[in-house]
């Protein structure tokens, strides 16, 4: 079974007011880097979901752009599950996290395969600020589910998919908050101080 992890990296970022957020610095890196710094070494293989929009950068791996227009994170879980299934075997396994969540835990990958008890549910990370949706361990095979939930429905909310699946959390402690997210200029401001101390 391959571990296979995957950035998601499509979002507007309309609250940063527009553009890549995930290209902005904190501590001397562009978020995404940290975010690939610390996801590369615990998996086989690390993929970038594009969205549908082109992203500047060379990130020296696969990139897989959405199947569904407009569907945000969902949309992106989607085509990269749907890309797994035809590249690996069913028992593959894809772990998410957002392209704005710079902290994440240095064994996410472990805790999410230590924690799987049925290789049919999806994991999904939870820390003190409560769970994260975009976080999360998929089984490949839920890419077909998910086509038909984006085909029959308007709701682009991975909180509202995962309502119809078998779900559970795992529990992850730290400080900082290990999925602390970038939404805003404050948020990279306080992600930025958090950073420099962790590079000091």
């Amino acid at each position: 079974m391959h571990d296979v992890a995957v950035v998601l990296a499509g979002g507007r970022s309309t609250r940063m007011g527009g553009g890549h957020k995930f290209m902005r610095e904190i501590g001397g890196s562009m978020v995404i880097e940290w975010v690939i710094e610390r996801l590369r070494p615990q998996v086989d293989l690390l993929v970038v979901s594009t969205g549908t929009i082109a992203v500047p950068l060379d990130l020296d791996g696969t990139c897989v752009p959405d199947l569904v227009p407009d569907g945000g994170p969902l949309a992106g879980i989607h085509a990269t599950l749907k890309w797994a299934a035809a590249a690996f075997a069913p028992d593959t396994r894809i772990v998410t996290v957002p392209a704005d969540t710079p902290f994440i835990p240095f064994d996410l990958v472990q805790q999410f395969t230590g924690a799987a008890n049925d290789p049919f549910s999806i994991a999904v990370a939870e820390s003190a600020s409560g769970p994260h949706y975009a976080v999360g361990a998929w089984p490949v095979g839920v890419g077909d589910e998910l086509s038909r939930w984006l085909e029959a429905s308007d709701n682009r909310s991975i909180r509202a998919f995962l309502a119809t699946q078998k779900t559970r959390l795992v529990r992850f402690e730290g400080v900082p908050d290990p999925f602390f997210n970038i939404n805003t200029p404050s948020d990279l401001a306080i992600a930025d101080a958090i950073a420099s101390r962790i590079r000091a």
